[in-house]
């Protein structure tokens, strides 16, 4: 029979088809080396367990996930723009804890003109003792060129976390800054006390205390006694608490601070600070094992304790989480007068979650991957009348905090001190010095080192955590 030449075609073409539908010998997709799944694995189990998000957490297999970071931020829900992963966990404890090897300034960020191409650094403070106080660097100072480059948006990072750096830095004098001088900065390990100022005014037989608090760290509540106790030996009736450049810290801290300030009443009967609300399944968790994480105020400060009626907090765009949950928090037992600007608005916690074993019954740091840590939000909080700072805390008396020629942090004619001093006395003060908003535009950021979006954030250190992650 003979044979088409369609038919061949035909055949031919099924032939094909047959082939390509068997088995494809291709490779696939390789599985991760043994320690990065083993660190996927410990992310995805303590994910699992506190995330606030945790019925959200998309099923990924973490067995071909060859870049632990990446994988992590798959994890995280659009919304949250804070939680964070590392591998250097000393690292950042350390800086949580308030060492760190740093060049020991502050800065806030300016465009230098209109068109918004020249960057400038302003220097908000410097800690005493670090190589940039050494090198004679202050508050109001202009950093404008780094490594002999012009200072740009995208170089701005590089101010921190590098081994040596050269800036050109200049002096605000007679209403501008001066040429540059050039200096050469390398980091140092120095302990970063957060009471950072203290001053006692008197007015008009008034005794007024105020308190810079940089950082909320509770290894330094120490520093919170010494100042206290030297407010209450002076006979202060009056708090001014600058929080202006506060953009966090631990929970314990807070509970401190407040404990010092709030009514001695409400600190005899612990009193409710911020209630925090976690996931479902870990709320079920701390019932059932009889757990309670709120935060109260404690009766073991009273010796000096300043019994206040009210306070004046001071605030700025860079005022976040602990500081906003002091302001929330304070506002039901006294009155909290708010000077300054409107906060960042932070109503979350997170916990720094590192990878903990079983070995011979005792449970202890992962010592393959242990320095390997997690730190996602786990709570979100509220006050004893249901409140938080979502959106920002808007202040009762709006003062721009970004003025030229800066003052010392405590000098009574600094804007926002002046405006609480004003409403304390009645009497509006004599300016001894001209003060301008600055003929630059409005900042356009702020910090104080490589780890500030994780520093914007309340730190949960009195959760008693599950150190398998997901039991």
């Amino acid at each position: 029979m003979r044979t088409s030449y369609k038919a061949i075609l035909c055949s031919l073409w099924i032939a094909l088809f047959l082939l390509s539908c068997e088995k494809d010998d291709s490779p696939g997709p390789e599985k991760a080396p043994a320690y990065t799944r083993r660190v996927n694995s410990f992310i995805y189990e303590y994910m699992k367990a506190y995330y606030l998000w945790n019925d959200r957490i998309p099923e990924l297999d973490r067995d071909y996930e060859q870049d632990p970071e990446a994988y992590f931020k798959k994890l995280l829900v659009k919304e949250d723009l804070f939680s964070h992963i590392t591998d250097d966990a000393e690292d950042l404890l350390n800086s949580m804890q308030g060492v760190e090897t740093t060049f020991g300034y502050a800065f806030t960020y300016t465009w230098l003109d209109e068109t918004q191409t020249k960057v400038g650094a302003i220097v908000s403070y410097v800690y005493p003792g670090s190589p940039a106080a050494l090198a004679g660097i202050e508050r109001g100072d202009l950093v404008s060129s780094l490594n002999g480059q012009a200072l740009t948006e995208t170089t701005l990072h590089q101010l921190f976390g590098q081994s040596s750096i050269t800036i050109g830095v200049s002096k605000y004098e007679n209403g501008l800054y001066s040429a540059p001088q050039t200096l050469h900065l390398t980091p140092a390990r120095i302990e970063e006390n957060p009471v950072y100022a203290t001053r006692k005014y008197e007015l008009q037989g008034t005794k007024v205390g105020y308190l810079c608090y940089l950082n909320y760290i509770g290894n330094y509540n120490f520093a919170l006694d010494t100042a206290f106790s030297g407010f209450k030996q002076a006979g202060i009736s009056e708090l001014i608490l600058d929080l202006r450049y506060n953009l966090g810290g631990d929970d314990m801290a807070i509970r401190h601070l407040c404990s010092y300030i709030a009514p001695e009443s409400s600190c005899r009967s612990k009193e409710l600070i911020i209630r925090q609300q976690y996931n479902n399944d870990l709320t079920e968790y701390y019932k059932l094992h009889h757990i309670n994480n709120d935060l109260r105020f404690t009766d073991s400060l009273l010796i000096h304790n300043l019994d206040l009626k009210r306070i004046f907090i001071l605030t700025s765009r860079d005022t976040y989480s602990a500081s906003e949950a002091t302001i929330v928090g304070l506002k039901p037992y006294m009155e909290v007068i708010q000077i300054g600007q409107q906060t960042g608005g932070k109503d979350t916690g997170l916990a720094l979650l590192q990878p903990y074993i079983e070995k011979n019954g005792k449970i202890i740091l992962d010592p393959t991957i242990g320095n390997w840590a997690i730190l996602p939000i786990i709570s979100r909080y509220q006050n004893k009348e249901g409140h938080s700072a979502t959106g920002g805390l808007s202040p009762d008396y709006p003062v721009d905090s970004f003025y030229l020629p800066m003052l010392a942090l405590g000098d009574p004619q600094d804007p926002l001190i002046a405006k609480a001093l004003e409403v304390i006395s009645g009497v509006t003060p004599v300016r001894m010095k001209s003060l301008s908003s600055s003929s630059f535009p409005q900042p356009f950021g702020y910090s104080t080192s490589m780890y500030d979006e994780i520093k914007k954030n309340i730190f949960i250190n009195r959760t008693e955590l599950k150190h398998d992650g997901a039991s």
